[in-house]
């Protein structure tokens, strides 16, 4: 067991080697592109830029393979700089459009070796509404209140709906109704089953 621990310590040494050059090439790149501020923030020609990294943050609850799937690149996909921003703005409008998201920020970052890093920022939304109700059982306001206002003709319960509840973009109702008509129901809204 003595003997390997120095076999070990070289192997992560080396592993973490290689991921280190990885980061400082992240490190070394610049902001020339962000949704957040509509505009270049460099001016670049028309240089081809190879997809280095796709990085992921902000993200509580939502997978990061969820969020992967709406983009519409993959790393080491290489695209023009002009092509590569309208991308970055259309990433932004398919991240929004998933109703996930308060607000999504997508930067493209590149460095002096043509590889150009994606970061995402997301804002979830609060995934959890519950709705308390009160209805009339059976007929109008005015023909209940011509009965007398009676209790037992009207429905009362809460509607609990989760959004957004193993990550992937699905949905649960719970539906529980008392009082004239009693009921419990669950539904759920979920996976998807294409690439």
């Amino acid at each position: 067991m003595r003997r390997s621990l120095p076999i070990i310590g070289f192997c992560v040494l080396l592993l973490s080697a290689g991921d280190g050059k990885a980061q400082q090439a992240f490190i070394n790149s610049v902001v020339v592109y962000s949704t957040d501020q509509q505009q270049a923030v460099a001016q670049i020609t028309d240089t081809i830029f190879t997809i280095k990294e796709i990085i992921v943050t902000g993200n509580k609850r939502t997978r990061k393979s969820t969020i992967l799937r709406e983009l519409p690149f993959k790393t080491a996909d290489s695209y023009p700089y002009s092509e590569i921003v309208g991308k970055i703005e259309l990433t932004k409008r398919q991240l929004m459009n998933t109703n996930l998201f308060r607000n999504v920020i997508v930067n493209l970052q590149v460095n002096p070796e043509q590889q150009a890093f994606v970061s995402i920022d997301v804002e979830e939304k609060w995934y959890f509404f519950p709705q308390p109700f009160v209805r009339i059982a059976n007929g109008t306001f005015s023909q209940w209140n011509e009965r007398g206002r009676p209790l037992e003709h009207l429905n009362y319960g809460l509607k609990l709906t989760q959004f957004n509840v193993s990550g992937r973009g699905d949905k649960a109702h719970i539906h529980l109704a008392n009082g004239y008509t009693k009921k419990i129901t669950l539904q759920y809204q979920g996976f998807y089953f294409d690439k």
